[in-house]
């Protein structure tokens, strides 16, 4: 009976420690992301200042493509003079409206998926860069 008790206790204590502890995990990851964003955003501007444009790619700028702490590449798009099915690829907020008019930056977040509108499930935990840069953060609390 004791030897029972002793697992079902390890048990709960698993059941309640782990998703607490990773839940933790990807808060701090996503902070990490929204540090390395802020960080690719001076670099890409840096690049601009010098070429006098948008870099096609981020492997332009760093000679091969980021991944954030989940594995993902970090995905970018140019759209102030990108070709033309940028603007339809762009993120959107509520209003369908793209949230960048220069370029979109961005994790996929810890589910590794992704649609253009912010609204959408798989990109609530998208960490994006949106108002040209003004605003860096998680998809879910830019489109409350």
């Amino acid at each position: 009976m004791e030897i029972v008790m002793a697992v079902t206790t390890v048990v709960l204590i698993f059941v309640l420690v782990i998703p607490s502890a990773r839940e933790l995990i990807n808060k701090v990851r996503a902070n990490n992301v929204e540090m390395e964003i802020a960080e690719m955003q001076r670099e890409i501007e840096d690049f601009t200042v010098l070429h006098r444009r948008y870099p096609d790619s981020l492997a332009e700028v760093y000679g091969r493509f980021p991944t954030d702490p989940w594995g993902n590449e970090y995905q970018y798009l140019k759209i102030n003079g990108g070709p033309p099915f940028a603007i339809g690829k762009a993120r959107k907020n509520r209003s369908l409206v793209p949230v960048n008019s220069d370029y979109d930056l961005f994790s996929q977040g810890a589910d590794k998926d992704s649609v253009p509108a912010l609204t959408g499930a798989s990109s609530r935990d998208d960490i994006i860069r949106a108002n040209n840069g003004q605003y860096i953060g998680l998809a879910s609390e830019l489109v409350r």
